[in-house]
This record gives structure tokens, C-alpha cells and sequence, in this order.
């Protein structure tokens, strides 16, 4: 995983063993320790077995923001209140930790309930995009029995 305050300079700030060789989709999940205090631009790099590196899309989430801003509660693995001190309607985004959107849905800042059809166990990524910026918090949503 690395880590940039730009989106052009990258640090390593840690490393994950793999699976080894798969057919089969696996993931991977770090959680940064250390945070930067402003806006911070994130990377997977994976190094194959013959030294050749990819490089995963970039994904950008902006600094810190105050806990009054917005509220994501839940009352089930599907069901999502989300509350909001900001103006104006926005979009509701949910991402996988790839980036990779897997649901978005318009809602009013102020009070907005959000029922997701299929949201598998796993660490995402909400966001609430409004005229005020993009606020972004990290989820982990464990699938109801």
C-alpha cells in the first residue's frame, strides 16, 4: 500500500502478504495507522512473481473532517440513515476498498434513509458528495445472518 500527500509522490506505508497464485477474486484490507492530516491519495501496488509492479487506480480522500458534519448509522447490514449539518442535496456513495463504486443514490442532506439491495460483508468506503466537498469515512458492514 502506499501513500501520497500529492498524487504524484508515493510511500510505501505497508505491506500485505498475498494469496499466492489464484483464479479465485481475493481481498485484501489495510487500515492506514497514521493518517495525514490533509488530503491523502492511496495506491495498491502489486509486485508479481517475476518482479514486474501494477499499479491500482488512485483513490483520493480529503482530510479529516469534524464528526458534526454528517452521520452514517445503521439499523441493518442494508439499512443506512445518513444525517447531515451541510446544505443542499448530495450523492450517497458507497465504494469497495479498490475505489470501485457499488452504489450511489441522491438524498437530501438533512435526514436521508438508504436501503442498499446487496451488501456483502467487507470494508467500504461512504461518501457523501456535496456543494460543500466530498466527505469520505471508512465502514466495516458485516452481512446479517
Amino acid at each position: 500500500m502506499e501513500r501520497s500527500v500529492d498524487g504524484i509522490t508515493f510511500e510505501k506505508i505497508a505491506q500485505v502478504a498475498g494469496a499466492g497464485s489464484s483464479t479465485m477474486l481475493r481481498n485484501y484490507a489495510y487500515t492506514d495507522v497514521s493518517p495525514l492530516t490533509s488530503s491523502s491519495y492511496y495506491r495498491l501496488r502489486q509486485v508479481d512473481y517475476d518482479g514486474k509492479a501494477t499499479y491500482s487506480t488512485i483513490i483520493s480522500l480529503g482530510k479529516p473532517q469534524r464528526t458534526t458534519d454528517w452521520l452514517v448509522s445503521t439499523s441493518s447490514p442494508r439499512h443506512f440513515t445518513i444525517q447531515s449539518q451541510l446544505d443542499g442535496d448530495s450523492r450517497f456513495s458507497v465504494l469497495d476498498v479498490t475505489g470501485k463504486p457499488v452504489f450511489s443514490q441522491a438524498v437530501s442532506t438533512e435526514n436521508a434513509d438508504v436501503v442498499i439491495p446487496s451488501l456483502p460483508t467487507g470494508v467500504y468506503l461512504f461518501r457523501l458528495t456535496t456543494k460543500q466537498g466530498r466527505f469520505t469515512v471508512r465502514q466495516v458492514v458485516t452481512a446479517g445472518k
